[in-house]
């Protein structure tokens, strides 16, 4: 089956139909175990839900690896992804969010998030449910509640009750609420790029895409945080247009020794250097 091959190929891209990329020019002479959209897609399918939920530790542990070896979680950097669940269309909201909090703050832990963690949630996933799980997984809770029968007290301004057992002033835990907006970010990256159409009818298959896209996301924030302070706090898309799809020329010298040849005067090399030596180490000194 091969797993371990397929599934790299799926991180590489951005959607299904990215994957046939991966065969043309001189990709199969950087990389080995490149395989055919139609098999990757087959691969997909083949999936269970009890595949999907081994991929998800897969991803919670790269997740803890990546935090381990890269400056990936120091305040300030563009989020990453702790837990991902696909839940059916007709699904109710709520439906899995005990566990998925669960999970996320477990997987929170072991990329070695220490201090105080706060649990940022929406309407729809206010439940004793999902706050009792919060609380037992060691966390604070901060939810936005409906109101009932508020009305408008002015038509330039909306209203919402913050609802948390953090220990933080008002102002602060108003503040840290607000500060759920950074996942409004992920949403655009994934909206323009992995999930701007799921890649089959099955279900199973969706969801191990969705698994996969919070694999790559993750290692683009990693390659971000290595290639400079700018790149560790830019969009995700961004850091594919200015590190990942780069052209370049392949030469070969001698047996089995290649040489890639970035763009002259590129205004990121710099930044494609960090990366670079920080993933290989030194280049080889020329000869």
């Amino acid at each position: 089956m091969n797993a371990h091959l397929k599934v790299a190929c799926l991180v590489a891209g951005d959607s299904i139909d990215d994957m046939d990329v991966l065969r043309h020019g001189a990709m199969s002479e950087l990389f080995a175990g490149i395989r055919a959209p139609s098999t990757l897609g087959s691969f997909l399918r083949s999936f269970t839900w009890g595949h999907v939920r081994q991929l998800d530790a897969v991803a919670r542990r790269m997740l803890a690896e990546l935090a381990r070896q890269t400056p990936l979680l120091p305040g300030g950097e563009a989020p990453v992804i702790a837990a991902t669940r696909l839940r059916g269309g007709s699904a109710n909201s709520a439906r899995g969010a005990a566990s998925l909090a669960t999970e996320a703050i477990s997987a929170a832990r072991q990329a070695g998030c220490s201090g105080r963690l706060v649990a940022r949630i929406g309407p729809a996933y206010h439940s004793a449910a999902v706050l009792g799980a919060i609380r037992s997984a060691g966390a604070y809770f901060s939810v936005t509640v409906p109101l009932q029968g508020q009305g408008e007290l002015f038509t330039a301004w909306r209203y919402h009750a913050v609802f948390t057992d953090s220990p933080f002033v008002t102002l602060q835990a108003e503040e840290h609420h607000r500060g759920h907006a950074q996942a409004e970010q992920v949403f655009a990256d994934w909206t323009d790029g992995p999930l701007a159409h799921l890649p089959s009818g099955s279900f199973p298959a969706n969801a191990a895409w969705l698994a996969l896209a919070a694999i790559s996301c993750n290692l683009l924030r990693a390659a971000g945080a290595l290639a400079s302070l700018t790149y560790a706090k830019a969009r995700g898309a961004t850091v594919r247009r200015d590190l990942i799809n780069v052209a370049a020329r392949t030469a070969r010298h001698g047996r089995g020794h290649l040489t890639l040849h970035l763009p002259e005067g590129w205004h990121r090399k710099h930044e494609w250097m960090n990366l670079l030596e920080a993933a290989c180490g030194p280049p080889a000194a020329a000869a």
